[in-house]
């Protein structure tokens, strides 16, 4: 007989008391904020893609659930907000129908629809896994190696001698 456990009275479960949803984008990222209780928009609105302004953001939200979509910021802002001791959803777009199927696409709309899905079952948004950042830097100095020896195999003779070419492999590692 399987022994039945209840994790519902745990007294360390997380409750938010906001949910928000950030379409990250280069610039701005679309920001809705949802009361997690009611599910209720309380605002939307644009903010800047810095870290005080995100810092701003967490510390207004100390209690809050996080989601956002995968991309080239997701990595620092997410370790940003779970930092400052947010639950922080990263999820993959590609696998989440209700956002790249949708005919009405925008940034707004993304960052609602991610803050509704949060808030009503996190198992509803794919997770994407942001590399740790020893995998990034073992990722960064690959990258780098793979671009000296296309360099050193394409303009052997371009400098005047190996050390020119070693000088510049060395600053790409």
């Amino acid at each position: 007989m399987k022994k039945k456990t209840d994790i519902s009275a745990s007294s360390d479960a997380f409750v938010p008391t906001h949910t928000i949803g950030i379409d990250l984008g280069d610039k701005r990222h679309a920001v809705c904020i949802l009361d997690h209780t009611t599910g209720e928009i309380l605002e939307e609105f644009s903010l800047p893609n810095t870290r005080p302004q995100l810092g701003k953001l967490a510390a207004r939200f100390p209690k809050a659930r996080i989601a956002m979509e995968v991309g080239t910021h997701s990595p620092w802002i997410s370790r940003l907000f779970q930092k400052s001791g947010l639950e922080v959803i990263v999820a993959n777009s590609r696998k989440l129908r209700a956002i790249y199927r949708n005919d009405r696409k925008s940034d707004e709309l993304d960052a609602r629809m991610l803050a509704r899905l949060a808030r009503a079952d996190v198992s509803l948004l794919p997770s994407a896994i942001n590399p740790a950042p020893l995998t990034r830097r073992f990722r960064s100095a690959r990258a780098a190696t793979r671009n000296c020896a296309a360099f050193s195999s394409v303009a052997p003779n371009t400098f005047s001698g190996p050390s020119a070419r070693t000088a510049i492999c060395e600053r790409e590692a």
